[in-house]
């Protein structure tokens, strides 16, 4: 069992500690913790499937391996989901997120000997103002190249499906097939290792061809 820990009087904004012994499964008794509604007043009955609403920043520590579960049981076809959301009013009153707002942040963080940095990052993105019926947005990944600290974009998932490789190379199984200029890199193959319906560059012929249905090696030129 998981013990809370806090002062008589509770606050919206106030710390609560959850202290617990190593190696041991835990659950949290939220029966001394107070709900606060929407509104900003006091839930006083509390009953397993109400909410329990965290604002501003939740913290876990560890010296040692963690992990973190998230279960839902139930006999339908849903499971537990996290959502990251952002809006440009306040909390009582949201207002519509505008087109270039982030959505929501995945960090990948690690200590560099000074203090804890992103190494990468998923953004969650806006593309549109928005509204009802219009919500368009972008998924955008970035990571750190070798012997530096800044965060680029690598791989952007565009608002309508486009993929746009950022940096680096379209690789398959290792393999280059698009370079970052966006020329293409046909794999090299001898004619008898390569599969009927390809195009590849032959070391056998020392040319680009295809290899049609029927093993006939074409040259492109």
């Amino acid at each position: 069992m998981v013990t809370i820990k806090h002062s008589t009087t509770k606050t919206p904004g106030q710390k609560v500690f959850a202290v617990a012994d190593w190696n041991a499964n835990h659950s949290v008794d939220v029966s001394d913790i107070d709900f606060w509604s929407r509104t900003g007043t006091t839930l006083t009955t509390k009953t397993p499937g109400d909410e329990l609403e965290l604002q501003n920043n939740l913290k876990i520590w560890k010296n040692s391996y963690i992990e973190n579960y998230t279960t839902r049981h139930s006999n339908d076809t849903f499971s537990v989901g996290w959502n990251l959301r952002k809006s440009r009013g306040t909390h009582a009153i949201p207002l519509p997120v505008l087109n270039g707002d982030i959505l929501g942040t995945l960090y990948g963080q690690g200590y560099n000997s000074a203090n804890y940095r992103s190494g990468t990052r998923i953004i969650f993105k806006a593309t549109e103002n928005f509204a009802v019926g219009s919500c368009g947005a972008k998924i955008k990944f970035q990571t750190t190249p070798n012997g530096t600290y800044e965060e680029v974009d690598t791989l952007i998932l565009e608002e309508n499906g486009d993929l746009n490789i950022s940096r680096g190379d379209l690789l398959m199984n290792s393999v280059q097939i698009i370079d970052n200029n966006a020329f293409v890199r046909p794999v090299t193959s001898t004619d008898a290792g390569a599969p009927n319906n390809s195009i590849y560059y032959s070391s056998t012929a020392s040319k680009l061809v295809y290899k049609n249905a029927g093993g006939v090696v074409n040259n492109l030129y």
